[in-house]
C-alpha cells in the first residue's frame, strides 16, 4: 500500500513536469476592425452647378484605391446638397449641407448614419468641434452679417446663437479660443470666442487684407488675406490670444488661397501652382514648389490643398463636370498617386 501510494505521488509529480514543459497555446490577437472605413482619407465633395449634391469617398491608407459615394453605398440614401464642411470627434463623423441646410452624424468608421437636424443651421458654411459644443458657421456671400450656431454635441440641441459681420470663410479651435475671422469687415477683424463660456472675448484685428484661408497647428494660428489695391497678400501666425507674432509679405501674389501649415512651413497655392515657404519667412517665396500640370486642360486652379501624413492632397474640379481629380504629392512634388473623384471635391480629412 505505501509503494502504491509513493508510485501515484511520483507519477502526478512527473505529470506536473511534462506539463510545464509544454509551450503554451497562442492566443491569437484579435484583427477586427471598427470598420472599412477605419484606416484612410475621407474626400469631401459639395456637388457641381448641375448637380448640387455632396457626398462622401474614401481614399485607402496606402493612397491606392478610392471607394466612391460611401454614405449613400452604406445608408441608401443622399446625404444632402451642397457639403460645405466635415469634422470628427471620437467615433463621429459630421457633415453640413449649404443647400439643404441640415448636419449629418454618422459612424467614421462604417458610414452609417446616426442622427441629423436642422435647428438653427441657415446656409451652414464650416464647422468646429470641442468636447462639448458644435460651432457652425451660417454665412451667405453676399449678405453683410453671419450667425454662428452652437450645438451641444450629445443632444444636437441649440444653445446659442452669436451675430458675426460678414461672410465667415474658416474657422480655427487653438486652446479653447475660436478663431472666427470673416472677410468683409472694414477693420479685416478675427472674432475671439471663448469656449468654456460661449461669449466673444475680444477681436484681433489684421493690418492688411481680408482673410481667404485659416489654419491652425498646436501653437498658433495662420492667417492668409489679400490686399487686392496692392497685389499683394499676407500670412499673419497668432498667438492663442489673438496677438499677431509674425507677418510674412506676398509681394505680387494677391490670388493666393488655399493656406496650410504642416512642421513650421506654410504652403498656398496660386492657379496650379504650389508653393512653400518657411513660417517665419519675412517674403514670398522666389519660384513655386511644382505646378501641378497632371490636371486635365480644363482645370485651371486648385480647388483644395490639404496635408496629411506628409503628403499634399489637391484637387481640382469642374462646376459643369461630373467628376474631380485628385493628384497626391510627396512635400518635394513628388506624384504619388491620382484619382478620380465625385462632384467638387473641396477637401481631405484623416480619418
Amino acid at each position: 500500500m505505501q509503494i502504491q501510494t509513493k508510485f501515484q505521488a511520483w507519477a502526478f509529480v512527473l505529470m506536473i513536469v511534462i506539463g510545464s514543459c509544454k509551450k503554451d497555446p497562442e492566443i491569437a490577437e484579435d484583427k477586427q476592425t471598427l470598420g472599412p472605413y477605419e484606416h484612410g482619407i475621407f474626400v469631401i465633395n459639395e456637388g457641381t452647378f448641375s448637380d448640387f449634391r455632396g457626398g462622401l469617398d474614401f481614399i485607402s491608407s496606402d493612397l491606392k484605391t478610392i471607394d466612391l459615394d460611401i454614405y449613400v453605398k452604406t445608408n441608401g440614401e443622399e446625404m444632402g446638397n451642397v457639403l460645405r464642411g466635415a469634422a470628427i470627434k471620437d467615433s463621429l463623423l459630421y457633415c453640413v449641407f449649404n443647400d439643404s441646410q441640415k448636419l449629418v452624424v454618422s459612424n467614421r468608421y462604417t458610414a452609417k448614419k446616426i442622427a441629423e437636424t436642422s435647428v438653427g443651421l441657415e446656409s451652414p458654411t464650416t464647422i468646429v468641434l470641442n468636447d462639448k459644443f458644435i460651432y457652425v458657421s451660417n454665412s451667405e456671400m453676399l449678405s453683410p452679417v453671419s450667425e454662428l450656431a452652437i450645438l451641444e454635441r450629445n443632444s444636437l440641441a441649440l444653445t446659442r446663437r452669436i451675430s458675426m459681420p460678414g461672410y465667415i470663410p474658416s474657422m480655427v479651435m487653438l486652446n479653447g479660443i475660436l478663431f472666427v475671422p470673416n472677410d468683409r469687415s472694414s477693420s479685416n477683424q478675427i472674432s475671439l470666442i471663448d469656449s468654456e463660456t460661449n461669449t466673444v472675448r475680444g477681436t484681433s484685428n489684421l493690418p492688411k487684407g481680408r482673410v481667404v484661408s485659416m489654419i491652425g497647428d498646436n501653437q498658433n494660428v495662420y492667417a492668409l488675406t489679400r490686399e487686392w489695391d496692392e497685389n499683394n497678400a499676407y500670412i499673419y501666425t497668432l498667438d492663442s490670444g489673438g496677438k499677431i507674432i509674425h507677418q510674412t509679405k506676398l509681394s505680387g501674389m494677391a490670388d493666393a488661397y488655399e493656406l496650410q501649415v504642416n512642421k513650421g512651413k506654410l504652403y498656398f497655392t496660386i492657379g496650379l501652382d504650389v508653393y512653400v515657404v518657411d513660417a517665419k519667412a519675412q517674403q514670398a517665396p522666389a519660384k513655386p514648389l511644382f505646378t501641378c500640370s497632371d490636371f486635365p486642360k480644363t482645370r485651371k486652379y486648385i480647388d483644395d490643398l490639404t496635408i496629411i501624413d506628409d503628403r499634399i492632397f489637391l484637387s481640382a474640379y469642374s462646376p459643369y463636370e461630373d467628376d474631380s481629380q485628385i493628384l497626391i504629392y510627396d512635400l518635394n512634388g513628388k506624384l504619388l498617386q491620382s484619382h478620380s473623384s465625385g462632384r467638387g471635391t473641396v477637401g481631405f480629412l484623416k480619418n
